[in-house]
């Protein structure tokens, strides 16, 4: 069984972070009696997650396996992994906004594109004992009181401020805006096209032209979860793709599977939770 509770935060705190989620896995899907593993396209997200219990390992699209360390910062995906996860296992996830860490923490964010990094070489030392305060917390609000305690300290004083180059990356996110040219996008922030590249790698991970398909790959996924009647043919032109095959181009970058792929029909089934 999985069981999902989710929060947003604070008013202080909603300028950075999206939400707050706990998941507890506790059966296994696929019958295996030690071992859950399931495949995760690139998500448009970058999150903070502690391991509460239980192991995980990541499986990266070049075949290497990690141990996912207890904390650990996972910058924006641009492949898919798979998770193996041991049968009982609970995770608390920060999800940051776009340029939400960076803004926070002034890390550049190039540093953890596609990765899973232990926190604790990335954050001083508060975030050594934010991890023993989740597992200590005896409810979901406890965990996240402790953690907005700890995003608090930073949000009093940023390291950098928002700009309206983050106001443009928020822009992206805007079905009403449609896609947007990049250069319109740059017209906003007052940059140049250039300058807006640089800036928003920086903050973001990946360029802005990587980051709009990956929206867009998204929405797909989204809306082919509201409307499983629909072919992917019909969910291609309704999310904005100009054919088919440049669909399934994204599918094979990032998720590395055809649509159809049982794998996927899982991960679209759990996007329920």
């Amino acid at each position: 069984m999985l069981t999902v509770q989710k929060a947003a935060p604070s008013a202080p705190l909603q300028a950075y972070v999206m939400e707050y989620i706990l998941i507890d896995v506790s059966m296994l899907p696929n019958g295996n009696g030690s071992t859950w593993t399931r495949l995760l396209p690139a998500p448009v997200e970058q999150t903070l997650i502690y391991y509460l219990s239980g192991e995980v390992k990541t499986t990266y699209h070049d075949g290497q396996t990690i141990e996912v360390p207890p904390g650990n910062l996972v910058g924006q995906p641009v492949h898919r992994i798979l998770l193996t996860n041991s049968a009982s296992l609970t995770m608390f996830m920060v999800r940051f906004r776009p340029s939400g860490f960076f803004r926070l923490f002034g890390v550049p964010m190039p540093l953890f594109t596609d990765s899973h990094e232990d926190v604790t070489l990335v954050l001083d030392s508060p975030v050594r004992s934010l991890h023993e305060q989740l597992v200590n917390a005896p409810t979901f609000g406890e965990m996240v009181l402790r953690t907005e305690q700890f995003l608090s300290r930073p949000a009093v004083s940023p390291r950098h401020s928002t700009r309206p180059v983050d106001w443009a990356i928020g822009r992206m996110f805007d079905p009403d805006a449609g896609e947007e040219r990049l250069d319109k996008l740059a017209d906003y922030a007052c940059l140049s096209s250039r300058q807006f590249e640089r800036s928003f790698v920086e903050r973001v991970g990946v360029p802005p032209k990587l980051y709009a398909r990956l929206i867009r790959f998204n929405r797909a996924l989204r809306y082919r979860q509201a409307h499983p009647e629909e072919s992917w043919l019909q969910v291609a032109y309704a999310t904005g793709y100009f054919d088919h095959a440049h669909l399934i181009r994204d599918f094979k970058h990032f998720a590395d599977v055809s649509p159809t792929d049982s794998q996927m029909q899982q991960h679209l089934a759990l996007l329920n939770t």
